[in-house]
């Protein structure tokens, strides 16, 4: 009997735990018993503030094949698109808790399949430095309910009385054929991208959890025309 209520015990506590950690993920205020006492919990309000563009979108913009040896992260040229922010903590975030995020582009269910393609690349710069790259081609990476994660490594959030990370996201239409035009193949022609359409929005993920470095999804398989 003993035995049992050791192990009754335990559980209770190992239950309770995981009903702290999940709250804590999900930021609500709740309350539990635990040996007949009322025990009350208030979860973090976590948050970042974020200043900057979120939205990426061809309206304005007229996407032309560019070099990638002339795509930097100060660059300013009306043929890509490009989005600058800016993240660090809410003041009203606890101290002492170390806050991770990742750098997503969201909201990309809709966009035209010829953009599904390795020619289609972006690069995530912070602070000027580049921190990672890709492309919209599955072979690269599947994008899961319109999300493609561009953190290849969570980063940390900064305080709030820190200075803020800086980001600056590009996305741009790589050249096929850098040879002479008439050494271009069939293959290399990219009129397929005339008159079509991409949008989507940058957002930051938050979690408490440890830092983690993203296993990309493939899909060698995936065509237009199986969509």
């Amino acid at each position: 009997m003993k035995q049992a209520f050791e192990n009754n015990s335990i559980k209770i506590v190992i239950i309770s735990i995981i009903v702290v950690l999940i709250s804590i993920a999900l930021g609500i205020t709740f309350a539990y018993t635990m040996n007949g006492i009322n025990v009350n919990v208030t979860a973090a309000n976590i948050g970042v503030d974020y200043t900057g563009d979120t939205t990426l979108s061809t309206n304005g913009t007229v996407l032309i094949p560019i070099a990638d040896t002339e795509i930097k992260s100060e660059m300013d040229d009306k043929n890509v698109m490009k989005i600058s922010f800016s993240v660090k903590g809410k003041n009203t975030n606890p101290e002492d808790l170390t806050v991770i995020y990742d750098v997503a582009l969201k909201d990309l269910g809709n966009i035209d399949c010829v953009f599904r393609d390795k020619n289609v690349k972006w690069r995530l710069y912070k602070d000027g430095v580049q921190l990672s790259e890709g492309s919209l081609d599955p072979g690269f990476d599947i994008i899961k309910d319109g999300r493609l994660v561009l953190t290849t490594t969570q980063q940390t959030l900064k305080k709030s009385s820190e200075t803020a990370d800086n980001y600056v996201f590009i996305l741009w239409i790589s050249e096929s054929c850098t040879d002479d035009i008439t050494k271009c193949t069939e293959a290399q022609d990219q009129r397929k991208y005339n008159g079509k359409s991409l949008s989507g929005k940058i957002e930051v993920e938050l979690y408490t959890e440890k830092q983690q470095t993203l296993k990309r999804e493939t899909d060698a398989n995936f065509s237009c025309e199986s969509q």
